[in-house]
């Protein structure tokens, strides 16, 4: 976690140049103050962005680049204010007369109350688009949070600075997340704080009288700076100064559940589960030296603590009775989801062979143990390159997608899925970096390192491992923020 949140920061510092907007080609003394060296991130070109110096009450504010092709700001960048954390109420949202085709002012102003075909709603997103957005609500990249003045806080209430965000991301994860970053710079803090928060996108639109309207974020990342710091702070505060960033995946919260396995009132083990797939993500244990026999003449168990009515925390045995629904089978799996199923077997994530005690072994006879023995692996094997070599040279390869396609098991295919989507946004943010590539040396001149991959697990770790190369390079010529401050 720690290397993606380096990666995270040098996103928005690490190459600079300047992004030119057609709102303002060349961003004005008074808004570069909101960037750290008075320079924006780079990376992010492109003819549908465009710069916004947020202004309000004749003042500005921030600067957002903002897509006026999927009308949702790329990033936002402020100074931190020190605050008390209150939100500002009873304050309209507003849109960006800048942005429109007749404009008589450059400060954000009030949605008009009446409808009509605005003439700005063609390149920013309007309240109209998030009217039936029920999965989506307005989440702001400058939170008002990190405000302190009254006008700043009410600057943010701009749909320029807000993206759609799922409400259990934003309300669980996100703010809480602002409001650890709000604390640590009020305490810690010696000077000013820039930060910087965007988006990553991967397609996902928000729709309005059958055309796409607002673009979804699958990540939202943000990273600050702060020079001049209490060095005498604790350590768990320290090390994240000057710099540090944070990400979340824009999704809603997933219902794995971690299970403590427990048998004969002692715990065994650990379980993550998924209760919708019914199916185990891992189970986590201690090896125990032993002669590798297996228990044998042992009743499979389910697990009481997924039960809707929760009599034991206890793994049991399977009730005799099948004739019935048991109030445990909507959140696991059962006995009879494998009593027809003669292509595959019931195989242990824990097995009884790394275990000596009999009443070990014994509690690795649990269904929440279970995962597939057989349709985890590739349809073929797949020769994928190492680290070092260019981004088309992988997806050439289309490994990812005979990843997808290769596992017959139906119910890894969602876990699959989130998988591959965050390794490809990961993949396009590394490449809008434009990281320039190794070149071997002559001696090295036609020879490819290569690993062959015959399962799903291979398959995503060599990709993993591809990336996490990209960004070691990355890092290897990072010079954000470092400026002496021993």
């Amino acid at each position: 976690m720690a290397f993606w949140v380096q990666m995270a920061f040098l996103l928005v510092n690490i190459i600079t140049s300047v992004v030119r907007g057609k709102v303002e080609k060349e961003l004005s003394p008074e808004c570069r103050e909101f960037l750290y060296m008075e320079t924006p991130p780079s990376g992010l070109e492109h003819h549908a962005v465009q710069f916004i110096c947020q202004r309000y009450n004749k003042k500005a504010r921030y600067v957002t680049l903002y897509n006026t092709v999927d009308h949702i700001p790329i990033y936002s960048a402020y100074t931190f204010k020190r605050s008390d954390g209150e939100k500002c109420v009873d304050v309209p949202w507003m849109y960006e007369p800048q942005l429109s085709t007749l404009s008589d002012t450059d400060e954000m102003q009030p949605f008009p109350r009446a409808y009509m075909h605005m003439n700005f709603e063609d390149t920013q997103a309007v309240l109209d688009d998030y009217t039936n957005a029920i999965l989506y609500e307005r989440g702001t990249l400058n939170p008002d949070e990190h405000q302190d003045e009254p006008d700043d806080k009410a600057s943010t209430y701009t749909l320029t600075n807000v993206v759609p965000m799922v409400p259990d991301f934003n309300n669980i994860v996100w703010n809480k997340q602002e409001h650890i970053v709000r604390k640590r710079l009020n305490n810690y803090c010696r000077g000013r704080a820039y930060i910087v928060t965007g988006i990553t996108t991967s397609g996902k639109m928000i729709r309005r009288e059958n055309m796409n309207r607002v673009a979804v974020p699958t990540y939202l990342w943000s990273a600050y700076c702060c020079i001049h710091y209490d060095h005498n702070a604790p350590f768990n505060e320290r090390y994240k100064f000057p710099s540090f960033a944070h990400y979340g995946l824009n999704e809603e919260e997933n219902n794995e559940v971690k299970i403590c396995q427990r048998y004969e009132d002692k715990a065994r083990y650990v379980t993550l589960y998924d209760p919708q797939n019914h199916i185990p993500i891992y189970s986590a244990y201690t090896f125990k030296k032993s002669d590798g026999e297996k228990k044998v003449d042992f009743p499979w168990m389910f697990e009481p603590q997924l039960a809707s009515e929760k009599s034991s925390s206890n793994m049991e045995p399977f009730p005799q009775s099948s004739n019935m629904h048991m109030n445990f089978e909507d959140s696991q799996a059962v006995l009879d989801d494998y009593a027809d199923v003669v292509q595959y077997e019931r195989g242990q994530l824990n097995p009884d062979e790394h275990q000596a005690d009999p009443l070990d072994k014994a509690s690795t006879y649990t269904l929440t143990n279970k995962s597939c023995r057989e349709g985890c692996s590739l349809s073929q094997s797949v020769t994928v390159p190492q680290t070092r070599v260019e981004f088309d040279v992988w997806e050439k390869k289309n490994a990812l997608n005979l990843l997808r396609t290769s596992v017959t098991n139906t119910a890894l295919h969602s876990h699959i899925d989130n998988s591959i989507r965050n390794l490809l946004s990961i993949n396009a943010v590394l490449r809008s970096l434009n990281i320039q590539e190794y070149t071997p040396p002559a001696s090295a001149a036609g020879l490819e390192g290569t690993w062959t991959a015959s399962s799903a697990t291979d398959l995503l770790q060599v990709h993993v491992n591809f990336l996490r190369g990209k960004v070691r390079l990355l890092l290897l010529d990072a010079q954000a923020c470092q400026q002496d401050v021993s």
